[in-house]
């Protein structure tokens, strides 16, 4: 399993505002170039690091690919590592050009309306085309557990909700990642050369800062589609009659008491979803194809499902989105405002009604939907970092071990093609001219050589002579490009786009 998460990133000078933000992420992918041992990746805009991950430029917004672990607590340290990588490189970047860098992982753009994503990829070898069915009523339920909290961007007023990201999902199904997204995407681009395997791409998700809450949005996923990979058909009896419905629905709840219907009749909430599937895991944690990590997330999502239901404020030192409800709730009540008055003034500006009066709401929206912003930024100025510090949260609440971070900063996960990938870049890093790197392999473009990485859990490191068999079709094209030189020439372009506008 990996994770892809995108950034939203400034840098802002004293007195002259705000630098582009992807004027911004190219220069951070410069110093990530200058700094970072790394080989360049095959596409031209972005770099392969030691420890396995992938830094790149995605349209125009800095992008984090973790490496391929095999446990939800290994994806929990990778994705920390990476934000500590990146916000070492902002640092630098700051103190270099005199700016203050703001680097964060909030879903959604207030300004504009748009919405950054949070992918998870999960190897999965059984019949995927029956797998949507058997895994949209667990997606549309699980922001109980993995919710980032805030608000709509697409609303004039202060619409809570457990899932930003859910109001930009239009579809129960949809092969768009863009626009037109859908709870669950068809995209079958495995990365790999291993008959029968898929890459479920999951675009749905938030990126969340608790770590606890991490740990169960990757894990529970992982096992409902381990059993849907066995044949155990964990959907049947709930069934929905539209997942997508469902989503919106529980979304707009945060008393987790909205039921949606099912394709029975019967009506369900989330948390009732939710304990179907664990009742489900638990019934065959002694099968042998449950993986050894099985048990300690079954027993975490028992345990949060029971405090969400029995005694929820528990959860609000836990999970975002419970801890963000009740700091917004206590914010509006500071401001002198009752959750009453909020629903009111929303429904007046949505028919166009708000006049002088509503002025102070307005500038109650302003500062909640700052402080959404600031809660995911990374670094000692984010407002999640200062409640952790104080000591207000109990961040690690649900992991069954340690989650050191310092290895996997510069350190491949073991278990996985990520290992023989980080060690070959540590050893070849300085002769990005002579290498290219990409998830299912590393090019030596002088002598032939290659280091085959199409299976998913190859783990040593193995290079052969003369010309490989490729994974994907087009491999010889790529003989003739300098990809150091590509990555340079891209973010050049940048740059002379840059002093065109000045």
């Amino acid at each position: 399993m990996g994770a892809e998460t995108e950034y939203g990133f400034s840098l802002i000078k004293t007195g002259a505002g705000a630098v582009d933000s992807s004027i911004a992420s190219r220069r951070l992918i410069e110093i990530a170039l200058r700094r970072l041992p790394h080989l360049p990746d095959s596409n031209g805009i972005g770099l392969f690091l030691s420890n396995g991950s992938r830094v790149y430029l995605d349209c125009g917004h800095v992008e984090l690919a973790t490496p391929e672990v095999t446990s939800p607590l290994d994806l929990v340290r990778y994705q920390a590592a990476g934000d500590q990588i990146l916000a070492g490189l902002a640092a630098e970047l700051g103190q270099q050009i005199e700016a203050d860098p703001v680097l964060f992982k909030c879903c959604v753009d207030y300004d504009c309306g748009s919405t950054f994503g949070a992918h998870e990829s999960y190897g999965f070898r059984g019949n995927r085309s029956s797998l949507p069915q058997q895994i949209l009523p667990f997606l549309a339920s699980r922001l109980v557990i993995a919710g980032q909290g805030g608000f709509s961007n697409l609303s004039p007023g202060l619409e809570f909700t457990l899932s930003p990201r859910s109001v930009h999902l239009v579809h129960d199904i949809s092969e768009d990642s863009t626009s037109s997204r859908g709870l669950f995407n068809t995209r079958d681009e495995s990365l790999c050369g291993e008959p029968g395997y898929h890459r479920i791409h999951l675009l749905h998700g938030e990126n969340l800062c608790s770590r606890s809450g991490s740990f169960m949005r990757f894990g529970t996923t992982a096992l409902v589609l381990k059993m849907a990979e066995a044949g155990v058909k964990p959907t049947n009896g709930v069934a929905m009659v539209s997942p997508l419905a469902a989503l919106h629905l529980f979304a707009s709840d945060p008393t987790l008491k909205a039921a949606a219907p099912l394709a029975d009749g019967r009506q369900a909430t989330a948390l009732d979803v939710q304990r179907h599937y664990v009742g489900m895991a638990k019934d065959r944690l002694g099968e042998p194809w449950m993986p050894a990590w099985a048990e300690p997330v079954v027993s975490a999502w028992e345990r949060v499902l029971d405090r969400l239901e029995e005694s929820p404020e528990t959860m609000t030192r836990c999970l975002d989105w419970k801890i963000k409800h009740c700091l917004y709730t206590r914010h509006i009540q500071r401001r002198g405002f009752t959750m009453e008055e909020v629903e009111s003034f929303n429904g007046r500006l949505a028919n166009g009604g708000a006049k002088r009066s509503a002025a102070k709401f307005l500038a109650l929206r302003a500062e909640l939907l700052e402080i959404d912003v600031r809660y995911s930024q990374l670094g000692a100025r984010g407002v999640f970092e200062q409640l952790q510090q104080a000591g207000a949260l109990e961040d690690d609440l649900l992991l069954p071990g340690s989650c050191s971070v310092g290895d996997a900063i510069e350190n491949p996960p073991q278990g996985t093609r990520a290992y023989p990938r980080g060690v070959a870049v540590r050893e070849l890093a300085g002769n990005s001219r002579q290498y290219r790197c990409d998830w299912d392999g590393i090019w030596d473009r002088q002598t032939g050589r290659h280091l085959d990485l199409c299976q998913p859990c190859r783990t040593d490191v193995q290079w052969t002579e003369g010309r490989p068999s490729a994974c994907r079709e087009g491999l010889a094209e790529f003989d003739e490009l300098d990809v150091a030189d590509n990555v340079r020439a891209f973010l050049m372009r940048g740059r002379l786009a840059e002093r065109r506008a000045e």
